[in-house]
């Protein structure tokens, strides 16, 4: 609680605060809205196939919040978190990433 008044005194350290706060709350966020759906969806072919009492799928790798890491959907370099060079490659890729 001691952080609070000087929170409110000193501005820049608030808006650096909350920026940081911000960024780390809506990473992780992308990372849920991208992968729970396909954690899901698999998740539900297996208990499709199992009702139906058809043969399992192969194993498919693993892939939760947790693992695989970020990925560039179109050139496919792997982005981990302690590399400074993940910037610059997601910087480098040729294809924007909108498209």
């Amino acid at each position: 609680m001691q952080n609070l008044p000087m929170l409110s005194e000193h501005s820049i350290v608030f808006l650096t605060s909350a920026l940081v706060l911000g960024l780390l709350i809506g990473s992780f966020l992308n990372v849920v809205v991208y992968r729970l759906p396909i954690m899901m969806q698999r998740d539900w072919r297996e208990q499709a196939r199992e009702i139906l009492q058809l043969p399992a799928e192969p194993e498919a790798d693993t892939f939760n919040l947790v693992l695989p890491n970020s990925q560039c959907p179109h050139c496919d370099p792997c982005f981990c978190a302690a590399s400074a060079q993940a910037v610059k490659r997601q910087l480098a890729c040729a294809t924007p990433p909108w498209s």
